[in-house]
């Protein structure tokens, strides 16, 4: 630029002096042309002055451009403001974290160093949040009721709703595959379907009904108080129950103990049952610390049996039929039978009879051979010893003595029962 420039203004003097001299025209140089060359002389100074300068400035503009990445900086904590003072934007800082709020309805952040993004809209908020050990997604009228939904330390993986600060309802996750649905009412139960014993599914309808499984084995209970009723099976029994505590109280259903029966607990031990025990025909029984003491039923030939008994389980009193046609009422002393009424001894019918203690019989009465009744007594060894009755016109009585001698009221009667 500089040559280009000189060559110029020298080539413009000379043209015209050469010009002037050849129309015979004795000129000096012109004063404009000579105030141009010296500006431009300066010019040529000041062009030098900022050549020099590039580099550097162009150093300055590089470093800058390193560090700040052709963008300003801006020192937190500001504010971007719009006309009337009216906040757009603010940069603030909580415990050293950064806090940005947009306008009045959004906020992105960190509370107690675990970020979180809200928005909201006068009583209205929404938004996410980690904190505690929680992530949580929230929706609701206020910062304490609405839908809940995420992780939480405590209670799992879920999603709840809360209302008056209380959670009403929760859909739970846990490991393994399981789930859990509940309805509350007041803090206290009112619907909930979750993970029972052995993990097996379990319903609940508030704190009175349970449908689920025990011991792998399905069951369905209400409850009211001590109060229990329901069904189950369990140790490959199926009953139904009513008790006062779950342990007195009427059971019914098949049984290993007590076969196909219904069954009535006491104090924990069962004291009757009407059903057929294993190996025995249908009755019902009646049982003292698990002895049985009374009973009615039938026995092995289809014929009626009633049995009560002492308090050690030995016989009292026995009756009922032999299947055969007879019919016997036993009394039972020392566990041998003392007496009878029946109608099998002797062929004889409405037969009583006393034995001793080895069983033998020493006394009867009985329907005589010659119709009319009969009595006898007989010794130790069962050879009669007296008897009476009628002969068949009229009464008899007979002795038989020691010596063999016998001994009548006429007419005679003669005594034949001998052991």
């Amino acid at each position: 630029m500089k040559g280009a420039r000189s060559v110029t203004v020298a080539a413009s003097v000379t043209f015209a002096a050469a010009a002037g001299y050849a129309f015979g025209l004795a000129t000096a140089p012109d004063p404009a042309l000579a105030q141009m060359d010296a500006t431009a002389a300066e010019m040529e100074v000041r062009f030098a002055a900022i050549e020099a300068q590039l580099p550097v400035l162009q150093q300055e503009i590089a470093a800058l451009k390193s560090q700040q990445g052709d963008r300003a900086t801006v020192q937190a904590p500001f504010r971007v403001v719009a006309e009337g003072n009216r906040e757009v934007l603010s940069v603030t800082l909580d415990g050293g974290l950064p806090v940005v709020r947009i306008g009045q309805g959004i906020s992105l952040g960190y509370a107690q160093s675990e970020p979180f993004i809200s928005i909201s809209n006068g009583a209205r908020v929404a938004g996410m949040d980690l904190s505690g050990g929680n992530a949580t997604l929230f929706a609701g009228p206020n910062a304490e009721d609405g839908f809940y939904a995420g992780y939480s330390a405590n209670s799992g993986i879920g999603a709840r709703v809360f209302a008056g600060g209380q959670s009403v309802a929760e859909l739970l996750g846990y490991p393994g595959g399981h789930a859990a649905l509940r309805l509350l009412s007041e803090g206290g139960l009112d619907f909930s379907v979750e993970p029972g014993e052995g993990e097996q599914p379990e319903l609940k309808l508030g704190e009175g009904i349970i449908l689920g499984y025990s011991e792998s084995e399905p069951r369905v209970s209400i409850f009211s108080g001590d109060r229990v009723a329901g069904m189950h099976m369990l140790d490959g029994v199926a009953t139904i129950y009513a008790s006062q505590d779950g342990t007195n109280g009427f059971f019914a259903g098949p049984s290993p103990t007590f076969g196909n029966s219904v069954r009535i607990f006491d104090g924990g031990e069962a004291v009757a049952s009407v059903g057929v025990p294993p190996g025995k025909m249908a009755g019902a029984r009646f049982l003292a610390g698990g002895t049985l003491v009374a009973g009615i039923g039938i026995g092995t030939a289809g014929e009626g049996v009633m049995y009560t008994a002492f308090p050690d389980g030995s016989p009292a009193v026995t009756a009922g039929g032999n299947g055969a046609g007879s019919a016997q009422v036993s009394v039972h002393q020392g566990g041998s039978v003392r007496a009878s009424i029946n109608t099998s001894d002797l062929g004889g019918t409405g037969l009583v009879v006393v034995r001793d203690a080895g069983g033998t019989a020493v006394a009867y009465l009985s329907e005589g051979a010659a119709g009319g009744g009969s009595v006898s007594v007989t010794g130790p060894g069962g050879d009669e010893a007296f008897g009476a009755g009628w002969d068949g016109t009229q009464g008899a009585a007979c002795v038989r003595r020691q010596n063999g001698n016998q001994f009548c009221l006429e007419p005679v009667m003669p005594l034949s029962r001998q052991n």
